[in-house]
């Protein structure tokens, strides 16, 4: 993740710790990101890998419940990579004949948004047959939580605290340490948001935090604002 600790520190030295900002609409997860879609209204993900694996021989699948799941990335620029199966079915044949097919759908995925920016986002695509058949019952993926949508949170909420958006940057920021909860760049810089918007028991909190992770850079934040030494 990237650093944005220096420019937060330029930031108080330039404009002070006094400023009241007036509130802003919070903004939930889900109006902050949109998801990647594939296809369109003629073309869901069931309809294409339907009709990819119709003329396999591949035989049945078998089990209560026949699952096959897989992460991969749909990036900024439409594309798919870092295919990765997490479960498979009992047929190899039938794993195989579904990856190919899933490399064959990177024609048609378009990226998510974060706000109005694409970005590169992971998800985990579930394909669940009916058990006895080759038949898909359904198709679907969601965005995972993990750290490249915590990155892309954290680094529009630095964005916006850069710009004394600081309200609104405490959405994103706190988006990033619900999904990281030991990120220390940005619980220091949450921290710092808190303090611009005058909440210090908050700031104080985040910055404690950091200090019990063995980070020193909240240290001077806390003997001022915090009335105690930093406990390592």
């Amino acid at each position: 993740m990237k650093n944005q600790i220096t420019q937060f520190l330029l930031l108080l030295i330039l404009i002070g710790s006094n400023i009241k900002l007036s509130a802003q609409q919070a903004a939930s997860e889900a109006s902050m990101i949109t998801v990647p879609v594939f296809g369109g209204d003629e073309l869901t993900l069931q309809k294409f890998l339907t009709d990819q694996l119709k003329d396999k021989n591949a035989g049945s699948v078998t089990g209560k419940s026949p699952v096959f799941r897989m992460r991969l990335m749909v990036t900024k620029t439409n594309e798919i990579k870092n295919l990765k199966v997490i479960d498979s079915l009992s047929n190899n044949t039938q794993n195989k004949n579904i990856n190919d097919a899933i490399i064959r759908s990177n024609l048609y995925w378009k990226s998510g948004f974060l706000k109005s920016t694409a970005i590169d986002l992971n998800i985990i695509l579930t394909i669940k047959f009916q058990s006895g058949s080759n038949i898909i019952s359904s198709a679907t993926f969601d965005v995972e939580r993990d750290n490249l949508l915590a990155n892309n949170f954290y680094n529009e909420g630095a964005s916006l605290a850069q710009n004394s958006k600081f309200e609104e940057a405490l959405k994103f920021l706190n988006e990033t340490v619900a999904i990281m909860p030991g990120d220390i760049d940005a619980l220091y810089n949450r921290g710092i948001c808190h303090l611009k918007t005058n909440n210090i028991p908050a700031a104080c909190s985040d910055w404690k935090k950091v200090a019990q992770m063995g980070s020193e850079d909240a240290n001077s934040f806390i003997l001022k604002y915090c009335g105690e030494p930093a406990k390592n």
